[in-house]
């Protein structure tokens, strides 16, 4: 057995393992994932690369495939940090504000103007020029829709080689002008008849973008079947919850109705925007698009 190949069953098994204690995969889709994995890090390991983004579809795993690539880079002797953008949502008061001031879909965490991008893009900046003391990484509260105190939130005590952040709309490009006159689904004609929100949130998607091309080296996108595996995917991940605040697959349907315009963009033109797109099949098995 060649060096290479060994290496390459050490960061299969090393993946395997991390799946099987750490994630609610089937047995195929862990497996599919772990035959990938070594592909991923030996090509994140050949190159210079600070920071890497992963986006996709809520329910998606972009959170399983960013925290297992980091448990394996790290193991490997890379040190890896993952940032979740649902860490970075805003207060559910300073929504609550938003909401009164600009438009009440805001009250809604999800969409781009519903995040604390400025405290998302000072951490990234900190933590790729190794300004890590005292730096303590927010905690966002899905069960509560809040962020949690202060005194749970994550210190970093170790300055990392790569940065992985992982966020569902992450790089994405605004839609053309055209392409907002029509409402995507029924919240957004009874909500935003005229409009307003859906202009207000593809400028900040384009601004969301700008900022991180400056900042990322490498976009990642984990394309879905459908809208409807988003939709099934999310009502399963709130029934795991402790103290779920959806209590119905209506309800998943209506939260969700915000995010259905960018992630249905983004499965459009991911092959334009994203420098490796992974595709998930309805049972969570990946592969990399050639």
């Amino acid at each position: 057995m060649s060096n290479q190949t060994r290496q390459v069953s050490q960061l299969e098994k090393l993946s395997l393992s991390w799946l099987e204690k750490n994630s609610r995969m089937n047995p195929a889709a862990r497996h599919s994932l772990a035959a990938l994995a070594p592909g991923l890090v030996l090509q994140l390991n050949r190159s210079a690369s600070r920071t890497l983004a992963i986006a996709g579809a809520p329910g998606s795993g972009k959170t399983t495939l960013a925290r297992m690539l980091a448990h394996v880079l790290t193991e490997s002797g890379r040190a890896t940090l993952v940032l979740s953008l649902d860490d970075y949502y805003l207060p559910q008061a300073r929504r609550k504000e938003l909401a009164r001031e600009r438009h009440p879909l805001l009250a809604h965490r999800g969409v781009p103007g519903t995040h604390d991008w400025t405290r998302l893009l000072d951490d990234i900046d900190a933590l790729r020029e190794g300004r890590i003391q005292g730096l303590h990484l927010p905690v966002f509260n899905k069960s509560t829709d809040d962020l949690d105190p202060l005194h749970v939130w994550r210190p970093v005590e170790v300055a990392p080689s790569l940065i992985i952040i992982e966020g569902w709309c992450l790089g994405a490009p605004p839609q053309s002008e055209s392409g907002l006159i029509q409402p995507a689904n029924a919240i957004e004609r009874e909500k935003d008849p005229e409009g307003s929100w859906r202009a207000m949130v593809n400028h900040e998607l384009a601004a969301c973008r700008a900022d991180l091309q400056r900042r990322v080296d490498h976009f990642w996108y984990l394309r879905v079947p459908d809208w409807n595996c988003v939709l099934d995917w999310r009502w399963q991940q709130e029934q795991e919850l402790a103290n779920p605040r959806l209590k119905s697959r209506a309800e998943v349907d209506r939260f969700l109705a915000t995010f259905e315009r960018i992630v249905v963009h983004m499965q459009t033109t991911c092959a334009d925007w994203a420098d490796c797109v992974l595709t998930c099949d309805r049972s969570h098995r990946i592969e990399i698009k050639r």
